[in-house]
């Protein structure tokens, strides 16, 4: 297993193979290491910058289960950017992590998406993916979306905007990811896979027919639509719902049939007040007296092998997680909001900016 270096200092014409020696693109990263004949599935890191590039990683040779990462952990500090139909593609068990993926085509309402998960199995972990069209879209079964944020830089309704979907006969899962603002379909997965632990909420409504999150398994999530336009459901699936909050939908929770318990839902939460910190300005984190604190249940997790992590990389609570992609209330015990100021002083002491010490804290 071989890790190749990508820098915007590189060049690529050199192997790769050290960050000394980097390349330049990803793409040629991606390539040295997909035709390396090793046999073993490589890691691309990938150095600090803004890449303009769109990117087909399908998979095949020694990148098969490969990992393509940006090297410092921190999906704000590498950033990949285009206005192709698909800005990155995966494929064959590859893994896509602590990136920025931004699709930026102006064209209104086409099929344009951040990152589209092709065939075989993938996993895009602690990503941003941002998109005037569509976010995410996976047609290979068994993919997985964990610790992302998805987000419609599309803020209002002359066009249809796509947040997360899967082909009907190729179910995901969705785990600890936050979508944002998306105005026709916001989690529409065909009544198939599984979303938990996940938060949703757009303050836009293209057409009635808007769920806040359509699959078969639905567990500790919170929905909510900010917006007096009529729409659909706010959780809808086949099989099991239970442990969410949802509200401001015409039919907040739909069972199509299915089980539902421990759901809090409009009644509940008006009576309740503010379920999050500041939403005008995308703080999702629940407050204090949120109804989604300690409203969870940990057996999804216990059941599937899947022990979480949120939002920001705090471990659930093993007995009462909460529900949504944060597992602290702002303000409470593993989640401390520290002053601004404090945050400043303690970046200038690590030669880190205050926003990452926000996130380090929990708070970004």
């Amino acid at each position: 297993m071989a890790t190749y270096y990508v820098s915007k200092s590189g060049n690529d014409s050199n192997d790769g193979l050290s960050e000394g020696n980097a390349k330049l693109t990803i793409a040629a990263a991606y390539s040295a290491a997909d035709s390396e004949s090793s046999g073993t599935p490589h890691t691309i890191n990938i150095g600090a910058g803004t890449y303009e590039e769109d990117l087909d990683f399908a998979g095949s040779g020694d990148m098969e289960d490969g990992i393509i990462q940006g090297a410092t952990g921190d999906y704000d500090d590498v950033i990949i950017q285009g206005d192709a139909t698909y800005q990155v593609q995966l494929g064959n068990g590859v893994s896509l992590k602590h990136v920025t993926v931004i699709n930026n085509k102006a064209a209104a309402g086409g099929a344009y998406y951040a990152v589209y998960s092709k065939s075989g199995a993938s996993t895009t972990y602690h990503c941003y993916l941002k998109s005037n069209n569509r976010g995410y879209y996976s047609v290979a079964a068994g993919s997985v979306l964990e610790r992302c944020i998805v987000e419609s830089t599309y803020k209002a309704t002359s066009h249809q905007t796509w947040g997360v979907w899967w082909a009907a006969g190729n179910p995901s899962k969705m785990f600890s990811c936050l979508l944002i603002d998306w105005n026709h379909a916001q989690a529409y997965c065909y009544d198939k896979g599984d979303a938990v632990n996940c938060t949703v909420q757009t303050q836009h409504v293209k057409n009635t027919s808007l769920r806040g999150i359509y699959c078969d398994t639905i567990w500790n999530c919170v929905t909510h639509k900010d917006s007096a336009v009529g729409s659909h459901s706010g959780i809808e699936g086949g099989t099991l719902h239970k442990n969410s909050v949802v509200w401001n939908y015409a039919d907040d929770v739909s069972s199509g049939g299915g089980t539902e318990a421990n759901n809090y839902e409009s009644a509940d939460v008006s009576s309740n007040g503010e379920q999050f910190v500041d939403e005008d300005n995308n703080n999702f984190r629940i407050r204090a007296t949120s109804l989604a604190v300690d409203a969870g249940s940990y057996t999804y997790q216990s059941a599937n092998s899947a022990p979480l992590l949120d939002l920001v990389g705090r471990p659930y609570d093993t007995s009462t997680p909460s529900a949504g992609c944060y597992q602290y209330a702002w303000g409470a015990s593993g989640g401390k909001k520290l002053a601004a100021t404090d945050r400043d002083v303690i970046g200038k002491i690590c030669g880190v900016s205050s926003t990452k010490i926000a996130k380090t804290m929990g708070q970004g």
